[in-house]
């Protein structure tokens, strides 16, 4: 467990330097990771890349038609519309595969991107293709929550 200053709400300058102090859950270091450990995660990685590539190649859903019936046309376009999103999904997800692919040949796998720290063991078992540890991704989230706020802010 590790404890990490957050500022203060009410502004004073305390003689703790107006910080709260909050506990961070944190695995324990864990010695380099094992070839036989590369190993498995690279072919669960392979094997997502080729569940994605059926997916992405299988593109019925985005082709356009065209009908006569009015009802028939809006509900083919809400159905297009949902395939192009899932589409985008499935092709973003495919390139964080490939990246991670290119980090296990790199003999970077597992490390943080963001603060070259190692990414636990439990969060690479979740998403084996993640670049970024918990703590990174929750600021990466943090920053896009707040700079999504900043913005409706500014558009009313």
């Amino acid at each position: 467990m590790r404890l990490s200053p957050e500022p203060r709400g009410d502004g004073s300058g305390a003689q703790d330097g107006g910080y709260n102090l909050r506990e961070i859950s944190v695995e324990p270091e864990r010695e380099a990771m094992t070839n036989p450990e590369l190993k498995r995660f690279g072919a669960a990685l392979k094997a997502t890349a080729a569940d994605l590539k059926s997916a992405i190649l299988n593109r019925e859903a985005i082709a356009i038609e065209t009908n006569s019936d009015m009802l028939d046309q809006i509900q083919r376009s809400t159905e297009r519309e949902l395939a192009l999103g899932r589409l985008e999904r499935e092709t973003n997800v495919m390139r964080e595969v490939r990246a991670a692919l290119c980090r296990i040949q790199a003999n970077t796998f597992g490390i943080c991107v963001d603060r070259q720290n190692e990414i636990g063991l439990r969060r690479l078992n979740a998403l084996p293709w993640t670049r970024s540890c918990i703590a990174c991704q929750e600021a990466a989230d943090l920053g896009w929550k707040q700079h999504g706020e900043e913005w409706l802010l500014n558009a009313a």
